[in-house]
């Protein structure tokens, strides 16, 4: 099997309905049909206990064609891709892999969240923080009027240390982040010689 080909698109993962007909060994044109099947088919659309949104399963776009031409495709979430084959005899080794491979991404996709969510709260508590101790040293300036000229020249100093370690955390999370991506392109690597073994 080939390397599994799962994308970000509009803030999820999704599987083309080319990448599934390619790897499939089937026509995508047959594979088209297979999923307007699914999400015309009456019986899925008027069950009263259903509450997933059928064509939130599967996003209608388009692709462009070696020949310039703009096809159909489908983009398939996890659920979609899932519901899909469902509906297809077989093919279990495939169904798993992308299965775990969504669960793969989905998971990494939740870390770098989280990773943004603790990165902005640090940025909050560093303005916090660099606030406190700008209100005590103003404080300190008008109890030691005498020292005053000085006390702002190192005021100044410190801001720009500040700045400076700002500039720096930055450029470590964005090393971060790239060492992750390259990470995550090594293990989609390392999956498809396993898969060719």
């Amino acid at each position: 099997m080939e390397l599994i080909k799962i994308e970000k698109y509009n803030e999820q993962l999704v599987v083309s309905s080319r990448v599934i007909a390619e790897q499939l060994g089937k026509l995508h044109k047959n594979v088209i049909r297979d999923l307007e099947e699914i999400l015309y088919s009456s019986n899925l659309s008027s069950t009263q206990n259903n509450t997933t949104e059928i064509s939130v399963l599967f996003i209608k776009s388009e692709y462009k064609a070696s020949n310039g031409k703009m096809n159909k495709e489908y983009l398939l979430t996890k659920d979609g891709f899932i519901l899909y084959m469902f509906n297809i005899q077989g093919y279990n080794d495939f169904k798993l892999a992308y299965i775990n491979k969504f669960n793969e991404l989905e998971k990494a996709l939740k870390n770098v969240e989280l990773f943004e969510v603790k990165k902005k709260q640090r940025l909050e508590d560093l303005k916090v923080e660099e606030m406190e101790q700008f209100r005590a040293r103003t404080k300190l300036l008008k109890e030691n009027y005498k020292d005053l000229h000085e006390d702002i020249k190192t005021l100044y100093e410190f801001e720009e240390e500040m700045r400076e370690f700002l500039r720096e955390t930055n450029k470590k999370i964005n090393s971060l982040f790239a060492r992750v991506a390259i990470n995550l392109r090594e293990c989609n690597s390392i999956l498809e010689k396993m898969e060719n073994l």
